[in-house]
């Protein structure tokens, strides 16, 4: 499953996208922001302000932290503004490490939105899920794959895990293992 995504998907970068404007640009027009049918104006206003904040944040200037450092930084700057929620504060926090120097990465978490949490949820044998799980919960399905990519083969394929290992668009994949328990310390897993 992994080497099939993996050629389909060799590249994890995001085009086009090298300064502030254009990061938020692709946030607040993706599928998961259509919902608050904002007008152009309305978008380009809140673009505008999202870039302000965070010019006044010195995001692009982040060094020496994780990626919960730098979502925590892009919060802090654009997440009290109306009309972004969790999806476009990981998605913008995801798309300027990339832009960063050295890029900063998911590394301890594998970030659960949308499609991600369905297969995760049903991978772990969980009905209840927070916005992340983390990485080593995961790596025994996944061992020496990154969580980001851990994330994208997750949503990309949450019908064959809800199915069992069937997927009607690409016909039966390899074997899935059955979900791990619980850890004591974490009962829920997230």
């Amino acid at each position: 499953m992994y080497n099939d995504y993996i050629h389909k998907n060799p590249s994890k970068k995001h085009p086009g996208c090298v300064t502030l404007e254009d990061v938020l640009e692709r946030c607040f027009t993706g599928n998961h922001f259509s919902n608050l049918h904002l007008t152009k104006a309305q978008r380009e206003k809140l673009v505008k302000d999202a870039v302000g904040s965070l010019v006044k944040a010195n995001v692009l200037s982040f060094s020496g932290g994780d990626f919960e450092d730098l979502y925590d930084k892009v919060k802090g700057a654009i997440g009290v503004l109306n009309g972004v929620g969790l999806l476009v504060l990981y998605d913008t926090t995801k798309m300027i490490g990339h832009i960063l120097s050295p890029k900063v990465l998911p590394e301890k978490y594998v970030y659960t939105q949308s499609g991600a949490k369905v297969g995760a949820k049903t991978l772990l044998g969980v009905s209840r899920m927070g916005m992340r799980v983390p990485t080593s919960l995961l790596h025994p399905y996944f061992p020496d794959v990154s969580s980001i990519y851990i994330e994208d083969i997750l949503c990309i394929y949450k019908k064959w895990f809800v199915k069992g290992g069937v997927n009607t668009k690409r016909g039966k994949l390899p074997y899935c293992p059955p979900p791990l328990p619980p850890t004591p310390t974490n009962p829920s897993c997230c």
